[in-house]
């Protein structure tokens, strides 16, 4: 439409709802939206980790709080990435142990594991979480690939907790749908 600051992208975790625009990044945490930044297209190809956004690229990780405070990680080369139960998985290359996994909570890297001991890569695509493990495709170091593991215990989804998009679901009787205004 005429005027409009569209298109939107949103990303979201329990805690947090992202929305980025053309002008401006928004969160929402519960206490209504407010504006983050004012750069857009640094924050364009996030993922809501924790109660945080992050952007990994080339060899960084930027990190941006709800309060608007940034801050860049430098872990090494950053491969293949995914985000599941609240974490961002990560397979960097740390100039030690080449492309092996690492897990980012919004708040910390940690190092998970040295997959192929030395600095051959082993390259983890990670697939999904099951029982209480993190299952991944990697290389092994016979020269095969396979389905290989890592304990991961996320915290526990508080089912009580009321997600950012539920608490701007309307009301009982409303015959308008529910809208989100500035």
């Amino acid at each position: 439409t005429p005027g409009s600051v569209a298109p939107w992208r949103f990303t979201w975790t329990e805690k947090a709802l992202w929305m980025m625009s053309q002008a401006d990044v928004r969160v929402f945490t519960g206490d209504g939206f407010r504006v983050v930044s004012s750069e857009p297209a640094r924050w364009w190809n996030s993922h809501a980790v924790g109660e945080n956004l992050v952007v990994p690229a080339g060899r960084t990780l930027s990190v941006l709080t709800p309060s608007g405070a940034s801050r860049v990680l430098t872990p090494g080369e950053i491969g293949n990435v995914s985000v599941l139960r609240d974490v961002m998985w990560l397979s960097i290359n740390d100039g030690v142990h080449g492309y092996e996994p690492y897990r980012f909570d919004g708040e910390s890297l940690e190092f998970v594991a040295d997959l192929i001991p030395g600095p051959t890569p082993s390259f983890p695509q990670f697939l999904q979480y099951a029982r209480g493990r993190m299952l991944m495709e990697a290389g092994r170091a016979d020269g095969t690939i396979g389905i290989t593991s890592v304990e991961f215990q996320p915290e526990p989804l508080d089912e009580t907790a009321r997600s950012p998009w539920q608490l701007n679901a309307g009301c009982q009787g409303c015959t308008e749908a529910p809208t989100i205004g500035w």
